[in-house]
């Protein structure tokens, strides 16, 4: 009887822890963690647009190098080639806010054009975030004649040296006065390879003196008449824009003369007219045998004797 009696309690003890068991809460996982991401924002500089021309004083437009130099800051710059043009060449570059000096460098040449101040030095384009500066003109200014007032600096990236002024005193031409009595004076022609003919630079050069005069361009020739202090003369004509001599594709310079004997001489006396003076090309179409002299101002290099071309 004893027996019988523990066993139901057994069982029944058994089924209570069971129960219980089942019902006791489940534990509590770990926390996970979560990892956090931290965004970092690059701010970048505010940007602006420049936009224009380039011009020397006569088309075509040489290959050049445009640059744009921040005048607080002359580390930061930027700069863009630009392709030879038939007329003017337009440009546009994006730059950062600032305050900027704009300028364009002949590739193979010494001429320069840049954004000038009325007094012809050097202006300032201010750009401003978001903002596009439009039609901005960069001007011929070197090398100027008879001398080179307008500085320019070396480019930021040393590939052209600075322009400096130059003494005018040193470089200053004889100027006529057409009302003094004791000058001559010569009327003639201009041509070159072919019509037509350029607006031109011509010079009139003696062992005292020498003069320059800027002829308007014709459709075949243009006409120049000039006063002079007696003497004999040489003279010779480059047209405008080609200041990187026949070298760069522009035409050669003209001269007085002929293909037989080249550059003449010529002599005039005081109140002497000269007239049907002719200034041409002196040189075949393949070869230069007869050579020009540099302009007395250093504007246009010499035109060089060279080998002929089948």
């Amino acid at each position: 009887m004893k027996t019988k009696r523990t066993i139901p309690w057994l069982i029944i003890c058994i089924i209570s822890a069971l129960v219980m068991a089942g019902c006791a809460p489940a534990p509590t996982p770990a926390p996970t963690s979560i990892p956090v991401v931290i965004q970092e924002t690059v701010t970048t500089a505010a940007m602006g647009v420049i936009n224009g021309r380039v011009e020397f004083q006569g088309p075509p437009t040489p290959a050049t190098v445009f640059y744009a130099v921040n005048i607080n800051d002359p580390s930061q710059w930027f700069t863009r080639e630009l392709a030879a043009s038939d007329g003017a060449t337009p440009f546009e570059i994006q730059v950062s806010a600032g305050n900027y000096q704009i300028y364009a460098r002949q590739v193979d040449g010494p001429m320069a054009a840049a954004y000038l101040n009325a007094d012809g030095t050097l202006g300032t384009v201010t750009v401003s975030a978001g903002q596009t500066v439009s039609e901005m003109l960069l001007k011929f200014a070197a090398p100027q004649n008879p001398c080179q007032t307008t500085a320019l600096p070396a480019s930021p990236d040393g590939r052209f040296p600075a322009i400096d002024p130059t003494n005018c005193a040193a470089l200053e031409p004889t100027i006529a006065v057409p009302t003094t009595e004791t000058l001559a004076t010569i009327r003639g022609t201009i041509t070159y390879q072919a019509p037509p003919t350029p607006t031109s630079m011509m010079y009139f050069v003696s062992a005292e003196h020498w003069y320059y005069l800027e002829v308007p361009g014709g459709d075949f020739v243009s006409t120049f008449e000039w006063q002079v202090a007696p003497g004999t003369y040489q003279i010779f004509a480059f047209p405008l824009g080609s200041e990187g001599g026949s070298a760069a594709g522009f035409y050669r310079p003209s001269a007085y003369g002929d293909k037989s004997i080249g550059i003449n001489s010529l002599t005039v006396t005081a109140g002497q007219v000269v007239e049907n003076i002719t200034v041409q090309n002196i040189n075949s179409d393949n070869c230069v045998f007869f050579p020009i002299p540099a302009s007395p101002d250093a504007r246009f290099p010499a035109l060089e004797a060279s080998a002929c071309i089948p």
